[in-house]
């Protein structure tokens, strides 16, 4: 029986220590599954949300490997060092493109790379010969994120692989996005988590061969919970403990199965803690993600927003109300620099308070005592995570809930044009991942805020240009009608049905017609303006054969619908469209005429250099181009004014 019971308890004690290291093991592997699971899954939406920060149709170009280091290659190169510096855990970021030739299978080539070292970059062109057949085929073929299933291991650390398609506006897959994350700090975890299991293995050893030396087959009933235990932790409910105090059957002393218990639930304990903080890092890792990723959508859809607005005050107002609603802000104000670029003025700012600063003409002196100020004056954002520790901070008695603001400049075409201040009821609301976002986001809103200015500056230039073009067209039609003030022509059919020359054929009716510019209907006649650039120049009159009673008694106009009159309007339009364009031609054919003449005179002048031949030149040249009956020039003083009084006097020529 002793034989028996030291047989029992040495075999319950070593199905005791199997029974520890098949629970510690279970943990270690289930922990390693767990975290293993979350850092693909956090790879995995990292990537996903990546590629939408790639310029697909950029990249699309980038074919030759001459293009690296040109200003696309450098562009799509930022936005990939973008992408790696939001996790300092991603260290790899590159495109790669797969090729059916040259090679029988095809092969793969790199085409961008976050990588700036000359000794670890890999070029435009450059075959990824390291690539084994099945991944080849698997980038080929890749339709969706994906990331590689098990981790892997090299002389620089162990790593995990997630690619991405890369698809162009139309819809053509033109690359793969591949990030390679460093997974030491798991890896590290995880041993972390061995040697603790290891070492409560080691602790719980010896207590299970005492107790199953000790006590035999007593022991089935602390096993039995022991293995609920095992099996509950197991299974993911690391909440789960082991009860003390029961006793046990065939002589169990309560102290021994507490110690028992009591190890088992430090162990369970101390998992369930290690197995925690895993969970809140990827959770904290996830939302930080989460967070930039949704201010990255809000500036791309305020960007495409702002650049459909181009009245400039519609769109302060919408930008700074966008900016609160989409990154759920406590206020938001913007600040645009006076003519002297002394002060920074309120321009819109967003609820109450808003329009109570506005009301009081709220401004900032620049590189004054305030945080706008510090950033306009030196083309830099300026954060206060806690707002009462900026020392430049101002505080404003209208937004009292402030706890943490940040100041950006507007920066366009290297001139900084005011600043945007960001308020949040929350401290330390703006980190220096935000912070970039940010920037890039006022960026863009100074950009639109430029171009709305130039747009507005263009638009006065245009219609500056307008009016002078108008005024001289005016201007040349008020001398052609003073020198022509009678020119026109009727057609009558009592008269043959010609057209022939009038002059001086003025009725009342035409007159307040050609004054006002409006339709003249006089009984059976209809008188029409004729308008060049809003001025009358003349008038169109027509009459048509029958009273207005005899065609429709009781109507006052009944001889002509409005379908004629609109007709003869658009007639009118074209009719004077074209005498314009005569009197320009005109207009330019009489200027040439002068210019040639003036330059036939004073080539004939220039001839000679005798004074008396020059003179007698100079009033046959301008009596031959002005017809004029008399014309004398005379060198020398009159009499009377003092001095010599001899002069030339050229001589006169008459023509009658």
């Amino acid at each position: 029986m002793r034989k028996l019971r030291s047989i029992l308890a040495t075999n319950i004690a070593l199905l005791a220590i199997l029974m520890a290291a098949l629970i510690i093991t279970s943990l270690y592997l289930f922990a390693r599954q767990r975290t293993r699971e979350a850092t693909r899954q956090r790879l995995l939406d990292i990537v996903s949300l990546a590629v939408m920060q790639v310029d697909v149709d950029l990249h699309s170009t980038l074919t030759d490997p001459a293009q690296e280091g040109n200003a696309d290659y450098l562009k799509i190169q930022r936005q990939l060092q973008a992408i790696r510096d939001i996790d300092p855990e991603l260290v790899y970021v590159y495109s790669l493109r797969y090729q059916r030739e040259p090679a029988p299978d095809g092969q793969v080539v790199f085409i961008v790379d976050a990588e700036t070292d000359p000794e670890e970059v890999s070029h435009l062109g450059d075959v990824y010969y390291e690539l084994d057949v099945e991944t080849m085929q698997k980038i080929s073929l890749l339709g969706e994120p994906s990331v590689e299933e098990d981790f892997y291991t090299d002389r620089w650390g162990t790593w995990l692989t997630a690619y991405a398609p890369l698809y162009t506006s139309g819809g053509r897959r033109d690359a793969v996005l591949g990030i390679d994350m460093s997974v030491d700090t798991v890896i590290s975890y995880e041993r972390q988590f061995l040697w603790v299991s290891l070492l409560i293995f080691l602790l719980i050893t010896p207590a299970m061969a005492g107790l199953g030396w000790l006590f035999g087959n007593g022991l089935s009933r602390p096993l039995n919970q022991l293995t609920e235990g095992a099996k509950r932790v197991r299974e993911g409910d690391l909440n789960y403990r082991v009860a003390v105090g029961d006793t046990g059957v065939g002589g169990l002393r309560p102290a021994e199965f507490e110690e028992l218990a009591g190890d088992f639930n430090a162990m369970t304990s101390q998992l369930a803690e290690t197995v925690g903080d895993l969970e809140n890092r990827v959770a904290q890792r996830t939302q930080e993600l989460e967070q930039r990723t949704a201010y990255l959508e809000a500036t791309a859809q305020l960007s495409g927003m702002l650049s459909t607005i181009l009245d400039q005050s519609e769109l302060i107002t919408v930008a700074v109300e966008q900016i609160r609603q989409r990154l759920d802000l406590y206020y938001v104000g913007l600040f645009l620099l006076d003519e002297k670029r002394e002060w920074a003025i309120l321009q819109a700012g967003t609820g109450t308070a808003g329009e109570a600063m506005l009301q009081r003409g709220h401004r900032l002196r620049v590189g004054g005592g305030s945080m706008i100020g510090w950033s306009i004056a030196n083309a830099q954002p300026r954060i206060a995570q806690i707002a009462e520790e900026d020392r430049l901070r101002l505080a404003t008695p209208e937004l009292p809930e402030t706890r943490a603001e940040a100041a950006l400049p507007l920066r366009s075409r290297g001139q900084v044009l005011g600043a945007l201040t960001l308020q949040s009821v929350s401290a330390g609301a703006f980190d220096e991942q935000t912070l970039r976002v940010l920037a890039v986001m006022a960026d863009q809103v100074a950009v639109a805020l430029d171009n709305a200015r130039l747009f507005t500056e263009s638009r006065q230039a245009i219609e500056a240009e307008r009016r002078i073009v108008g005024q001289v067209g005016q201007e040349g039609w008020r001398q052609l009608l003073r020198t022509r003030s009678n020119l026109g022509y009727r057609w009558e059919e009592e008269r043959g049905g010609q057209a022939k020359l009038v002059e001086g054929d003025w009725s009342p009716a035409m007159r307040q017609a050609m004054q006002t510019g409006q339709v003249v209907q006089d009984g059976e006649q209809l008188i029409l303006p004729v308008l060049v650039r809003d001025m009358a120049i003349g008038v169109l009159r027509l009459s048509r054969p029958g009273s207005a009673e005899a065609d429709n008694p009781g109507s006052e106009n009944p001889s002509w619908s409005e379908g004629e009159i609109q007709t003869l309007q658009a007639v009118l339009i074209q009719v004077a469209q074209a005498i314009e364009s005569a009197r320009l031609y005109q207009s330019a054919q009489s200027m040439a005429q002068r210019e040639q003449l003036t330059a036939d005179a004073t080539s004939r002048i220039r001839e000679t250099l005798d004074i008396e031949t020059v003179l007698r030149t100079t009033i046959l040249e301008v009596q031959k181009a002005l017809s004029a009956s008399e014309v004398m020039i005379s060198l020398g003083k009159p009499e009377g004014d003092g001095g010599n009084t001899d002069s030339l006097e050229a001589q006169r020529q008459e023509t009658n």
